[in-house]
């Protein structure tokens, strides 16, 4: 990872902090309501929903130290990195254990497809260590029987759809590399400020969400099929959004956008917008109660995260319409996150760290 992915995640994955929802309207007009929220219980705190969730150890390649997990499909499938002196890209299965995908030290895996076979986004180095996006193709029982295709661009692919379409960044830039054609840059709007970008999800209909960054200034938008660019505002107080995961198109003609609106580096609320697949009108802003981030969603607008409680402490949560769940960790833990939630709804991965350090883990229910 380079000095210029890590500050865009840093900005981009500091939303696991977040100040608790007011309930504002959104900036654009659209409706804002506070959700996640069950009823306050006598003394007025916020109560959470026992976690209908079990959880399992996710282990590191053989030989390695540790592992970071990213992303997880409906089948249940990991993928993440394999950390020891370098990283190695890393696909789990219940089946098949740990895999390493291949590619090396320095190879990571970033995102995985919900099709057959599934696909997986991420990087490899090449002898001069210089990242290139990198798509592996999983054999349909999760084996290790693994295609991997390397690009000849320089950077690193974050997101991936069905059908292979890679999304990510190239120097500054935010690229989409499709399967067929060439790359194409998305460019920040005309008389913007905006130095840098990094393209963070792309679904099936090719909307694309990302993160436009300054030095000071970081904002949200969905890219749609058209080329055109929808930008999220912050909600009142706030400066930043964060756009980080895009459902496919619903059936009522509209895509749901998980992201984060933040006021200062320990205020973040998260949110998830409800846009127009065609207009790019934004119909509904949602704001999720509790102080923490949202990185991820399922299909049916779960949201996964952190609610940050205590400094330093944030507990890994996943909020749904009707309540916020805190996700269950291993004794001897005490923070943790969400990173990533299936489709369906059923698997979550994350982390949980503590004295005796992380372990990464799935989450089913």
């Amino acid at each position: 990872m380079n000095d210029r992915e890590r500050r865009v995640l840093r900005r981009t994955l500091a939303g696991l902090l977040l100040s608790a929802s007011l309930g504002f309207a959104g900036c654009d007009g659209s409706p804002t309501e506070s959700v996640g929220g069950p009823a306050p219980d006598e003394g007025g705190a916020a109560r959470t929903t026992a976690s209908p969730w079990s959880m399992t150890s996710i282990p590191a390649l053989a030989g390695d130290a540790g592992l970071d997990v990213d992303d997880v499909n409906d089948a249940g499938w990991v993928v993440g990195r394999s950390y020891s002196s370098g990283t190695r890209a890393l696909l789990w299965t219940s089946s098949h254990g740990s895999i390493h995908l291949g590619g090396g030290l320095g190879s990571v895996a970033n995102a995985v497809s919900n099709g057959t076979p599934a696909l997986v986004a991420g990087s490899v180095q090449d002898a001069a260590y210089v990242a290139h996006p990198a798509r592996w193709t999983i054999s349909q029982d999760g084996s290790a029987a693994v295609t991997q295709v390397v690009l000849d661009d320089v950077g690193s692919a974050k997101g991936i759809n069905d059908q292979g379409d890679l999304v990510g960044f190239s120097g500054t830039d935010a690229v989409v590399w499709p399967v067929a054609g060439g790359p194409t840059v998305v460019a920040p709007p005309a008389g913007s400020d905006f130095t840098s970008g990094i393209a963070q999800d792309i679904n099936n209909a090719g909307h694309v969400v990302l993160v436009f960054s300054t030095d000071s200034l970081d904002r949200g938008f969905l890219r749609l099929p058209s080329g055109s660019l929808v930008e999220f505002s912050p909600e009142p107080g706030d400066v930043h959004t964060y756009a980080r995961h895009v459902t496919d198109v619903h059936t009522d003609g509209s895509v749901l956008v998980a992201g984060t609106t933040r006021k200062s580096e320990s205020e973040f609320r998260a949110v998830r917008w409800k846009v127009d697949a065609t207009s790019g009108a934004i119909l509904a802003t949602r704001v999720m109660t509790g102080n923490g981030s949202a990185g991820s969603m399922s299909e049916a607008g779960d949201l996964g995260g952190s609610i940050q409680k205590q400094q330093f402490n944030p507990k890994p949560t996943i909020w749904t319409d009707a309540t916020t769940y805190t996700m269950p960790i291993p004794k001897g833990k005490i923070s943790g996150s969400v990173r990533a939630i299936s489709p369906n709804g059923r698997f979550a991965v994350g982390w949980a760290s503590g004295m005796s350090g992380r372990t990464s883990l799935r989450w089913a229910r």
